[in-house]
């Protein structure tokens, strides 16, 4: 348990590190961070449930997806400001790293095999962020349209 707790804290500094790098607006740093800490906290749960390190990457991003969607619209911000250094606790940085080491080390067979996890868990991250956002859109745009069709 404490292991837990000091890995969301680690992703809520490291968030909170990267926002300011970023240029976040320095009264919504805690939120990135909060974010982030959010996101890595349920990849680490989903970890639990699943040996499937796609499904949490998915899950985490759709956890990041939705409090970054919730925090643009409370806050009157760009969804993107809250996504991008949200995402970051999931990037799959090693699996870019090692794709490269084994390449120039000529072990094409474990580069390849790094490249093709890499590529899968960047694209259950895409998935997630994408498929939060579309909801969201979808949902927004149909309470508008009513909203419109009241008043005509």
């Amino acid at each position: 348990m404490i292991n837990i707790m000091i890995q969301l804290l680690g992703a809520f500094l490291a968030i909170f590190g990267l926002s300011i790098i970023v240029a976040v607006p320095k009264k919504y740093l805690w939120l990135t961070g909060l974010i982030g800490a959010i996101g890595w906290g349920t990849y680490l749960l989903m970890g639990n449930f699943t040996e499937s390190m796609y499904l949490s990457n998915f899950m985490g991003a759709l956890a990041i997806g939705l409090s970054a969607q919730i925090s643009a619209r409370i806050f009157k911000l760009p969804v993107t400001t809250f996504t991008i250094p949200g995402i970051m606790t999931l990037v799959p940085g090693s699996g870019m790293y090692n794709t490269v080491y084994y390449l120039i080390a000529g072990n094409e067979l474990l580069s390849r095999e790094y490249m093709i996890q890499t590529l899968l868990n960047a694209g259950s991250i895409a998935l997630g962020i994408f498929l939060m956002g579309t909801v969201f859109t979808l949902v927004f745009s149909r309470r508008k349209k009513h909203e419109y069709e009241d008043v005509i």
